[in-house]
């Protein structure tokens, strides 16, 4: 019977992470002064919308990301769940044929040594007047 450890390599194919936008996009919220160009027009109520806008652009592109690594996280954890199920069935297949071969022994062993009993019996039996006992 061949035992075999679970080899790294018999594990579902982990998703790649999917493409992150370039860092500045997905953790990086606010410019810093001195990338922010001033607006050369006035905004009434001094409200700089179009920045507002970016930070909301960025913001749902963050989410965007994380949701696709959750998404192949979860596939991922259903692929490793099915594999470790198949794993687990093949397993209990093995145990149940090991177990069946081990109760083919034990009666096979049981013969043996009634057949052995009754051999031996036969010898003694048989050869009873000719040796003298000790």
């Amino acid at each position: 019977m061949e035992t075999r450890k679970l080899a790294t390599t018999d594990l579902p194919e982990r998703p790649a992470e999917p493409a992150k936008g370039p860092p500045d996009k997905v953790f990086h919220f606010l410019p810093s002064a001195t990338e922010r160009q001033p607006e050369k027009r006035a905004v009434p109520g001094g409200r700089d919308w179009a920045a507002a806008l970016d930070l909301i652009t960025e913001a749902s592109e963050a989410v965007r990301l994380a949701e696709d690594r959750t998404i192949a996280a979860e596939q991922y954890n259903q692929q490793l769940t099915q594999f470790f199920k198949d794993q687990g069935k093949a397993t209990e297949a093995k145990i149940a044929a090991a177990e069946k071969r081990a109760e083919l022994a034990e009666l096979r062993a049981a013969e043996a040594e009634e057949w052995l009993a009754r051999l031996h019996d036969a010898i003694v039996g048989g050869f009873k007047g000719v040796v003298a006992p000790r």
